[in-house]
């Protein structure tokens, strides 16, 4: 068995795609970066090849010791969701007291809690949703408006609902 062929089993796939792409002198390119991203998560070069090949590297992603996977829905807190990505992002309660949040103990740190929108908001890889009901976070008047499409999903009736008699 050759030498090349020796250090491809033994050595892990991210060092293999590391050590291609300084070669290479591929560091600044994108494409080139999802592919060590992709050669992280995987635990033989086989296992690396298999999965570009049917083109799982877009069902996975990986934090730690969780899995992702795209066919899921994900809930997670903004501390939970620091250092990944989705293609869809549902941010729900952007309204006064919970973005940011006043919790019983007085103010929280209004630096600290955009921090944590921006987390959040940075998360979406295409589309992030904001959702609100009543009072909207203060927070949303920091975006531009030409970057804001606001609709109303459901609005409450004019007159109140009136219960039906069964008999």
């Amino acid at each position: 068995m050759a030498f090349a062929e020796l250090a491809v089993q033994k050595e892990k796939p991210v060092k293999l795609v590391d050590l291609w792409i300084g070669q290479m002198g591929l560091e600044d390119d994108a494409a080139f970066r999802r592919l060590r991203g992709l050669a992280a998560c995987a635990k033989s070069m086989p296992e690396l090849l298999a999965s570009i090949a049917l083109g799982q590297e877009g069902d996975l992603r990986r934090s730690g010791t969780r899995t992702y996977h795209s066919d899921a829905v994900t809930l997670m807190t903004l501390h939970g969701s620091k250092g990944l990505e989705f293609p869809v992002v549902f941010l729900c309660g952007v309204n006064e007291g919970i973005i940011p949040h006043t919790g019983t103990r007085g103010q929280s740190d209004p630096g600290e809690e955009r921090r944590l929108f921006y987390v959040g908001m940075t998360r979406a890889q295409e589309e992030l949703l904001l959702l609100t009901s009543g009072a909207p976070s203060v927070f949303l008047g920091d975006i531009p408006k030409d970057r804001l499409e606001r609709s109303a999903v459901w609005t409450r009736p004019e007159e109140p609902a009136k219960q039906m008699s069964l008999f």
